[in-house]
């Protein structure tokens, strides 16, 4: 007995639907499928081409086998968490980021999840635990693009019992790269894995960072008196720039001098300003080489 939108409505309203097998609403404008969970016998869901952004109703169908949500908006898996008896999962071109809730779908053989938000190799290990899962379509999302010709081994390797991924069968070759990709990833030291596990972070550096770099960077220069005499005569001291340095130049002879005095301040390891008068990174000397004269 299959159902269609507005007999869903009408049942929801007062009447049974214990004995509905399949739902079918595909292309119906849905918002919400709270309603469904009424249904508590059907096997057979199909909600694709509608507007869910949350699949709420949906943990109350004990019996389901099949549910396809394909074209739609939602985000979280987390209602599936409890279909333990869920063969075949349609979930393609939403917003999924997390597959943690999928771990305890343990009857999933087929599962497709092309085209979302799905970022980081962690998601798939997050399947290991699906040994009956034969079938996965993943790409294109944002994992397969980071792993790139690692994609397939990364993927064999998370869930050795895929048989076809991305439609193309897995072959002897597949899983020998998968065998090669475990053995790498487990030798990969600790330290290596977590910083590929954390995604790219702002390079702006903080007031503290820079002063010790920029510490850094003029203890690595030559001394002045390491130079020769002739380059000495051309070099001029510059501070480093802060309020209320000012610098003079002259027409031929390059930096001549400076004016202003370098404000001194501490700062905590936050690189929060602090009120006692004291630089604790000392006065940061510059070099400048008038390059227009010559040895």
């Amino acid at each position: 007995m299959a159902l269609q939108a507005k007999d869903l409505l009408s049942a929801a309203l007062g009447g049974a639907l214990t004995d509905l097998q399949e739902v079918h609403l595909s292309h119906k404008g849905l918002e919400d499928i709270t309603a469904i969970g009424s249904a508590s016998n059907v096997v057979n869901v199909n909600v694709s081409f509608n507007r869910l952004v949350s699949l709420d109703g949906v943990q109350l169908l004990s019996h389901l086998q099949l549910l396809d949500l394909s074209h739609n908006k939602v985000k979280s898996l987390k209602p599936l968490s409890s279909l333990i008896g869920l063969q075949v999962l349609k979930a393609s071109h939403n917003k999924i980021t997390q597959l943690a809730s999928l771990a305890t779908c343990t009857s999933l053989r087929e599962l497709w999840l092309q085209h979302n938000q799905i970022a980081s190799h962690s998601q798939l290990l997050s399947l290991t635990t699906l040994s009956s899962l034969a079938v996965l379509f993943l790409a294109p999302n944002p994992v397969c693009n980071s792993l790139k010709e690692d994609h397939r081994a990364a993927s064999v390797s998370a869930i050795p019992s895929l048989q076809v991924l991305d439609g193309e069968a897995v072959s002897e070759a597949d899983r020998t790269a998968a065998a090669a990709y475990s053995t790498q990833q487990a030798q990969m030291p600790s330290a290596d894995l977590e910083s590929a596990a954390v995604p790219e972070q702002d390079t702006t550096l903080s007031p503290a960072t820079s002063l010790r770099t920029g510490r850094a960077a003029a203890a690595a220069m030559p001394s002045r008196a390491s130079l020769p005499s002739s380059t000495q005569r051309r070099l001029q001291t510059l501070r480093t720039k802060s309020t209320g340095l000012r610098q003079k130049k002259s027409g031929d002879t390059g930096f001549e001098g400076i004016e202003g005095q370098l404000p001194k301040f501490d700062i905590d390891k936050h690189g929060n300003r602090l009120d006692k008068p004291w630089d604790p990174y000392g006065e940061i000397v510059l070099l400048h080489i008038d390059s227009r004269s010559s040895e």
